[in-house]
């Protein structure tokens, strides 16, 4: 696995992981079995929170209650064993919720998935809340505050939400 952060000259830089599929992904078809996108989302993230929000991802889990509340997935094109592929990693945020949006990409650029999660801050009974003393939210302003770095605005948002939900 290897993550990089790609300013392309254009307004917004990019936090990219490249993985290779396993074995223990694939399924009898010889493809990426649907459930393992879940994990690569999982991986795009972490990666986004602990590089660009700069935030150690291990305190958040331990210190936060953040669940996935929606996943979404389009797939696009199937990956198979040993192919190297991308995963690029925006957000959208208002507080108290964070939208993660994933590109899956192979290493011919082709999209082979595109994903969206949604969390929020949860107390010790599943109520959702605004970040109980503001650790998160402050890093992700300040994480925004970067060179454009890979935050989406409401129009945005709602450019890839139709890519993904059509």
């Amino acid at each position: 696995m290897r993550i990089r952060q790609v300013d392309d000259n254009s307004k917004e830089k990019q936090n990219i992981v490249d993985i290779k599929v396993r074995f223990s992904e694939i399924d009898c078809l010889d493809i990426a079995n649907n459930a393992q996108y879940l994990t690569w989302f999982e991986i795009g993230r972490l990666a986004f929170i602990e590089n660009v929000v700069e935030v150690d991802p291990v305190n958040v889990v331990k210190k936060y209650r953040f669940p996935v509340l929606i996943v979404h997935c389009k797939f696009l094109k199937s990956v198979h064993l040993n192919e190297e592929i991308s995963i690029e990693t925006k957000v959208y945020k208002e507080s108290p919720k964070v939208e993660f949006f994933y590109t899956l990409r192979n290493v011919s650029g082709e999209i082979c998935a595109l994903g969206m999660t949604s969390h929020s801050y949860v107390d010790d009974k599943g109520q959702v809340h605004v970040d109980p003393d503001n650790y998160l939210d402050s890093n992700f302003d300040r994480g925004m505050e970067k060179d454009g770095y890979c935050f989406l605005d409401e129009n945005m948002r709602k450019k890839q939400l139709e890519k993904i939900l059509r």
